[in-house]
């Protein structure tokens, strides 16, 4: 299963979320985001990485061949007409669209609905970082129309942190009390993913 991570838009929880779900399924991850701290240290993660070059002007097919599961997260900071993005696009299962619920992302997960519909059927949005019921009525009133299935994440600094530290993060809490946050934020967003990947 190909799982793929992309907005137009910086900063909606993007890498956050493909490093959670690959944390907690065990995927290995395929980026165009090279200069992403994140993606810097493999151990971190704990999974394989494999990083797509900007200079490289095709994919390479064997990264899926030998992959029965992977999570593609993919930089706003490249066009949705590199050659890349659409031949990614074409391969994946899944498509979550990572949004918040300020009016700039919501326009920005608009234009790129338009842009990966003709590449994939099975889209998802994820409202990242929710505060309170009203921003997620908000942005399921805003799209109403397409008839999508829109998830909500609540806004917490573990999850934030997990794709900052990924595994390291067990070792740095060392209190009961931040361990079970941390599991409770985890049970959560795994929920949301079982959702999405069952439907």
């Amino acid at each position: 299963m190909v799982i793929t991570f992309y907005n137009t838009k910086g900063g909606t929880c993007k890498t956050s979320l493909a490093t959670a779900y690959s944390y907690l399924y065990n995927f290995p991850i395929l980026t165009n985001d090279t200069l992403n701290h994140v993606y810097q240290d493999q151990e971190l993660l704990g999974t394989r990485i494999y990083k797509l070059g900007v200079n490289k002007s095709s994919l390479n097919p064997a990264i899926f061949k030998s992959n029965k599961n992977l999570i593609c997260d993919l930089s706003s900071s490249m066009s949705v007409l590199d050659s890349k993005i659409p031949a990614i696009l074409r391969k994946t299962d899944i498509l979550v669209i990572p949004t918040l619920t300020d009016n700039n992302s919501l326009l920005a997960t608009a234009t790129t609905l338009k842009l990966v519909q003709k590449y994939v059927k099975n889209i998802h949005i994820i409202v990242s970082r929710i505060e309170n019921s009203k921003d997620l009525l908000y942005a399921k009133e805003y799209f109403k129309h397409l008839n999508l299935p829109i998830y909500a994440v609540k806004k917490t600094r573990l999850f934030h942190r997990l794709s900052q530290d990924g595994q390291e993060l067990f070792n740095q809490i060392h209190n009961t009390n931040g361990e079970w946050q941390l599991k409770q934020t985890l049970k959560e967003i795994a929920l949301v993913f079982e959702e999405i990947s069952n439907v």
